[in-house]
């Protein structure tokens, strides 16, 4: 596996499966309820783009038919410029063409989405915005998600968050309008976690609709 999915120390970031699909089962038939809502309005920065590229073409390597059509998807603009703003669609066409085998090939489709989830925000926390967030929390948690649903809506244009504290060391975060699978914001979330050094973290997604979804995080 490309060196890139490593996290930077053996993780403590916990990712509990959702009990509403099981691991591995469900995520590939649910891009299709994806791909008929989503629209031309729904953006996100050249750099995920980029960077999800990049996970897949890693994940895909040496299976040629799937690279290829996945290059097709990508080709419909001629570069990707980190700060400019391009259709949503684009990961999910991606996905719906690599996700089962991709799947097939590392563990199943949960274990795929999270690992691509992972990646994308790495890229992202060595941005200018990503840098600036990861100071400023200071290895904190709270401080940390505090920040990070407004720098992630910055990032993409369509989503939605709110944050409900249910202790000092517990919260749910809550995303509205969000185009990718659960368990790729599972890998956001456990990654934003590694990134900042913060162990001992707990994630634990719930499917509320097909755009909608919250994830119960607490830390000791």
């Amino acid at each position: 596996m490309d060196p890139g999915f490593a996290p930077p120390f053996e993780s403590e970031v916990h990712v509990i499966a959702s009990p509403s699909l099981s691991a591995g089962d469900g995520w590939v038939p649910d891009l299709s309820r994806r791909l008929e809502l989503v629209t031309p309005s729904h953006t996100m920065q050249g750099l995920f783009v980029r960077s999800f590229q990049a996970a897949v073409l890693a994940l895909g390597e040496g299976d040629q038919d799937v690279l290829e059509r996945c290059r097709q998807v990508w080709a419909q603009h001629d570069t990707y410029v980190d700060s400019f703003y391009y259709p949503s669609r684009l990961q999910l066409e991606v996905l719906d063409v690599a996700l089962a085998p991709l799947a097939a090939r590392h563990g199943g489709a949960s274990r795929v989405l999270q690992l691509l989830g992972r990646r994308c925000v790495r890229d992202f926390l060595a941005s200018f915005i990503g840098r600036a967030l990861l100071v400023g929390a200071g290895g904190d948690a709270k401080r940390l998600l505090t920040q990070a649903p407004e720098a992630y809506r910055i990032a993409v244009s369509s989503s939605v968050h709110s944050l409900r504290w249910l202790g000092p060391n517990h919260c749910v975060w809550t995303m509205h309008r969000d185009f990718m699978p659960m368990p790729f914001q599972e890998g956001i979330i456990q990654g934003l976690f590694e990134e900042a050094r913060i162990l001992n973290v707990t994630v634990l997604g719930r499917q509320l609709d097909t755009l909608e979804g919250e994830y119960d995080i607490s830390w000791r």
